[in-house]
């Protein structure tokens, strides 16, 4: 064994220790409801997420701009800055 100057530290772990976890109450949310999306029904309060899978794509592609746009601005402030330059030198 190789004797070692410096002692490395062992990297932190992740430990979580749920407070308290119900198996038979989730077993039994689980059932009611396949139970009632078999039956058709819908329990108020249901948790029914918006963002769905590809949503963030679809959105992106909607609300590319046209480069035209996004370089008008420049020419704007590059046009700005000669006029600026012109009136400080040449007047």
């Amino acid at each position: 064994m190789i004797p070692r100057i410096f002692r490395l530290q062992k990297p932190r772990q992740f430990t979580y220790h749920p407070v308290f976890y119900d198996r038979t109450k989730e077993a039994r949310e689980k059932r009611e409801k396949t139970i009632l999306a078999q039956m058709g029904e819908k329990k108020e309060g249901d948790y029914v997420p918006v963002i769905q899978k590809g949503s963030f794509r679809h959105f992106h592609g909607a609300e590319k701009r046209n480069p035209l746009h996004s370089s008008v601005g420049l020419y704007i402030i590059l046009i700005l800055i000669c006029l600026l330059a012109y009136f400080l030198f040449f007047r």
